[in-house]
């Protein structure tokens, strides 16, 4: 299924069905975090740092975890702003 915007009611039922899943199957055992910053980081959310002394530089996000799951959670919050 292709989600085109506007979103439609049923279609963002879908839409939160497939991101809850991904969510899960890429998190697998979610008691190994402490808390939602190490979740962020796990999935690439978190601002690449550029440091040097007391120069502090934060970038884009890193972008490191699954592709997949950072995408969906994308689109699911574009969808909820829409």
């Amino acid at each position: 299924m292709v989600l085109t915007f506007p979103v439609s009611c049923s279609q963002l039922k879908f839409c939160t069905r497939a991101v809850a899943t991904t969510f899960a199957a890429t998190l697998d055992d979610s008691s190994r975090f402490l808390g939602a910053k190490h979740v962020r980081s796990y999935l690439g959310l978190v601002p690449r740092e550029y440091s040097s002394g007391e120069r502090q530089h934060r970038g884009r996000i890193s972008k490191a975890g699954s592709v997949r799951a950072r995408s969906l959670l994308v689109e699911a919050a574009w969808s909820l702003l829409r």
